[in-house]
């Protein structure tokens, strides 16, 4: 526990102005949580911060003040302990006597760990201050250039490597795998300038001897603060915000993504990331996967000095990972792996979900979590993103192709293989003709049984429960076979479109993932069948039916299995967001049921926060911290109402049964063209589906309402293709600017429903049209439900968690996700309305909504239109504007 006079608070973090007081309390909570830390535990954070209230420049400035302090203590000497006493020597030969030698040979050792990463880290930091006031790309490009003639130099010196020999077909399994990132291995001896001040040996000090400061992994450099988000654009901001604090500067930033982002090779980046890997592999080999024909090595990753270089000038200053991309590309060198070789001297690292939540993951690209402060953003979505990393789909369609590419080559090759290869590919093809012979549903008692199934029960009722998958895994990792398998389809088959399916990826490689899944533990996921159904797609005024695949999913139920593990290494984890609570629903889902204790707490803090008043509350313990704060926007800048009716008295009833009718459709949008009519510039409508607004729009086509509501605004409709969404923003952010003003129609839970800026004029009005609740009849929503009713955890008397309670969550953190996008900094005003009757009725729904809406100027008690029409006029006229 820390405990110094100097340690930083929320009112002493340098700031780069004035903080609103919820930024100083979210500051102090962080900081506050990590003096507290128990270090035999894992603690987890859960801070809410409204959208709009500063949360990730507070977040920037505490973490960052607690990295610079933390550094300071990790570098200083502490006393060496042995059987639970303090032993140190004082340098004075005579009074040392009494200390036992392996406790001098263990303090030397210390000190040697300390002066070699202090020295280090001092060349490092002078160095990047020596190259910061030069201009950046010139600097950058002449290094670059020196770096690759020293790099052809060295080659004409050195003797030609013998030509790499074929890839061989025989396998065997005692052998280790081909490292596929050599490329970044070296040994010190052989270190350029550049590589030798970014050396994690050198700044962990662990190239001296076996130690290392304060316990970080051995060569995994300094201690960091790891940022992740969903989307770049999420982690560009975050660097940005980083810019604006008083470290802005002088602060290693790295930021990592896949190939797909930083690949500068333009024959190679068009590809699909996974595609893009191997082929980027297998240049680096000198192979081809498209055929025997050998292909260069990369030019971008012809001079390793360069890649070094360019590592070491992304260091100079906060970059994001569109400027690393950018000055790769300028020099021709690889930005891809100079994120890798720069990543031990980052002090900050931006990650994406997916390269932070898998284990594997972190370890192919180096990255370390021991000793770091990870922060997840937008953290409400993490366990849907735990299950979509760790989820998988087969349909029969790919199993079928994998099935015709395995016999192929076994045919071809059959009297080459080793009995080893002959019983792993007999295995495999055992395990394929299983999966299409359930997909084909021969039997109809499969067909008809709709549950999800356990492993167990299917690799049992498959007669392949007694291969071992780990060893078939092994096999087909280090043979590479999927990516063998590739050219192995006959002409008229490769014709054959199968939709499931890229042309750059191997069925057999899908076949794989979904054998991984079968691997994890039996409770922590289950399959369900998808058997095909004719459903109906509406494309403008015409429909059309698609009948799918059969398709086996692997669905994790539990991402406590996958969670559980990121928080044992990390120093701390803070899961940070707009919309947190309730707490105990997010807690029960990343821990499950293996921490009583947690899960009560979240539930002691959701309890008292929902009756509390004041600016910012918190529950701060060694295990586990609570904070959430109110917003920082005026309560008259917004006007939330809730319309229970439309202007002709007809109830406004969004439930499943009843929204399709056409009273209902039809008073919809006599309300909107009322609404749209009185409320300047841009108004986001958001409805729970795609299929339902479609039918609306379709069903004002021919009415009335779409002619009336085109007269009031420009309309624009969220498109369906996410490479649609920046130009259809870009079009309604000029029309809402205007002054007629735009109207845009949005799905709550779709691409614009979270992580978008609606700021000022884009959204003076936001309209939910009914609750989105799951689909119960969903199989996956019902194990969800049942899992947390096993759980059987009370708090205060009451259970902290049940099915119906999460199935209530889910719906109203949907909606105060989408109601966040209209306020986005502290002048901004808004009017928010919530378009059900169920809003005016139903207690556990009004609960459920943020603080800070509901003490806006206005109450649950049922209105007439006309009421609700003058206050949204009243309202924008005390603003100094009004709808035209």
């Amino acid at each position: 526990m820390i405990d110094k006079d100097d340690y930083p608070t929320g009112s002493t973090v340098a700031f780069p102005f004035n903080p609103y007081p919820q930024q100083v309390a979210l500051m102090d909570a962080l900081l506050q949580s990590l003096q507290q830390r128990d270090p035999a535990t894992a603690p987890l954070f859960m801070l809410e911060s409204p959208t709009g209230t500063g949360k990730s420049l507070s977040l920037a400035c505490a973490a960052v003040s607690w990295l610079r302090y933390q550094e300071q203590q990790d570098l200083l000497l502490h006393p060496v302990t042995q059987d639970g006493i303090q032993e140190t020597t004082t340098g004075i030969d005579w009074l040392d006597e009494w200390v036992p030698q392996s406790t001098r040979d263990r303090q030397q050792e210390q000190e040697n760990v300390i002066k070699t990463a202090q020295t280090a880290r001092t060349k490092l930091r002078l160095h990047l201050a020596e190259l910061r006031p030069l201009p950046l790309q010139q600097q950058l490009r002449t290094a670059v250039i020196r770096a690759k003639q020293q790099q052809s130099t060295k080659k004409r010196l050195r003797p030609s490597p013998p030509k790499p020999e074929e890839v061989k077909l025989e396998y065997n399994s005692e052998e280790e795998d081909e490292n596929d990132d050599a490329f970044l291995k070296k040994e010190p001896a052989t270190l350029s300038q550049a590589a030798s001040l970014l050396y994690g040996p050198y700044l962990d000090g662990s190239f001296a001897a076996t130690p290392s400061v304060a316990h970080v992994v051995a060569g995994s450099g300094v201690r960091k603060i790891i940022y992740a988000a969903r989307t770049h654009s999420q982690l560009t901001q975050f660097v940005h915000e980083l810019r604006r604090t008083v470290w802005g500067s002088d602060l290693r930033v790295v930021a990592l993504g896949g190939r797909k982002a930083l690949c500068g090779n333009p024959q190679l980046n068009t590809k699909p990331e996974a595609a893009l890997t191997e082929s980027c592999l297998d240049l680096q080999k000198g192979t081809s996967t498209e055929g025997k024909k050998r292909s260069s090595n990369c030019p971008l990753l012809s001079s390793r000095d360069a890649v070094e270089t360019l590592a070491l000038h992304t260091l100079v200053h906060p970059t994001d990972i569109e400027e690393a991309a950018h000055m790769g590309a300028t020099v021709e060198t690889c930005a891809y792996y100079a994120s890798r070789v720069a990543l031990p001297a980052a002090e900050v690292v931006t990650v994406p979900y997916n390269l932070l939540l898998s284990s594997s993951v972190r370890a192919a690209v180096g990255l370390s979590l021991p000793q770091s402060l990870v922060i997840i953003d937008e953290a409400h979505n993490l366990p849907e993103a735990l299950r979509g990393l760790h989820s998988c789909r087969l349909s029969l369609p790919v199993v079928q192709t994998a099935h015709v590419q395995l016999r192929n080559y076994v045919q071809r090759y059959a009297d080459r293989f080793s009995a080893r290869n002959i019983q792993f590919l007999g295995q495999l093809r055992k395990i394929v003709q299983a999966l299409e012979k359930h997909l084909q549903g021969e039997n109809k008692k499969t067909r008809d049984d709709d549950r999800m199934r356990t492993v167990a029960e299917l690799l049992f009722d498959w007669k392949v429960a007694n291969i071992n998958l780990f060893k078939l895994l092994r096999y087909m990792e280090r043979s590479r076979l999927s990516q063998k398998l590739m050219g192995f389809l006959p002409k008229r088959e490769e014709e054959t479109e199968v939709q499931e399916l890229s042309k750059h990826v191997s069925a057999m490689s899908l076949v794989q993932a979904f054998i991984e899944k079968l691997t994890l533990p039996g409770d922590s996921g289950k399959i369900v069948t998808d058997w095909p159904k004719l459903t109906v797609v509406e494309s403008g005024s015409r429909q059309s039916t698609q009948q799918r695949h059969p398709a086996l999913r692997y669905v994790l139920l539990k991402p406590s299995y996958f969670f559980q593990d990121l928080l044992r290494e990390a120093h701390a984890v803070a899961l940070v967001g707009g919309t947190m609570r309730p707490f105990a629903h997010l807690a029960s889902e990343l821990l499950g049921p293996d921490h009583p204790s947690i899960l009560r707490q979240a539930h002691t803090a959701d309890t008292e926060m929902n009756s509390a008043k004041t600016v910012s509350q918190q529950l701060v313990s060694s295990s586990f911290t609570a904070f959430s704060c109110d917003h920082v926007v005026p309560d008259s800048n917004v006007l939330f109402q809730c319309w229970g009716s439309g202007p002709n008295g007809v109830t406004l009833d969004f439930r499943h049964t009843v929204r399709g009718k056409e009273t209902v459709i039809i008073e919809l949008g006599e309300a909107l063209i009322k609404i749209v009519g009185n409320v300047p510039n841009g108004v986001v409508v958001f409805v729970s589906s795609y299929q339902y607004e479609a039918l609306l729009v379709n069903r004002w086509r021919k009415t009335h309402v779409w002619d009336k509501l085109e007269q009031l605004k420009q309309l624009h409709r969220e498109p369906k293709l996410q490479n649609q969404v920046d130009s259809t923003l870009l079009a309604f952010s000029r029309d809402a600017a205007s002054s007629k003003g735009a109207l845009l129609f949005s799905v709550i839970g779709g691409k614009l429903s979270e992580g978008i800026n609606f700021s000022n004029e884009m959204a003076r009005c936001v309209v939910v049209v009914g609750l989105p609740y799951p689909d119960l009849t969903d199989p996956v929503l019902k194990e969800k439900m049942s899992l947390m009713d096993s759980f059987q955890i009370t708090g205060g008397g009451s259970p902290v968690i049940t099915g119906q309670t999460y199935y209530q969550n889910l719906c109203l953190r949907a909606v105060n996700q989408t109601v966040g996008r209209a306020i986005r900094h502290a002048n901004d005003f808004a009017s928010i309305l919530l378009l059900d009757a169920r809003y005016l009725t139903d207690q556990r729904i009004q609960e459920g909504l943020p603080g800070w809406l509901k003490r806006s100027p206005t109450s649950f008690d049922a209105k007439p239109v006309q009421k609700h029409v003058e206050e949204l006029r009243a309202f924008f006229r005390s603003k100094g504007v009004g709808a035209l």
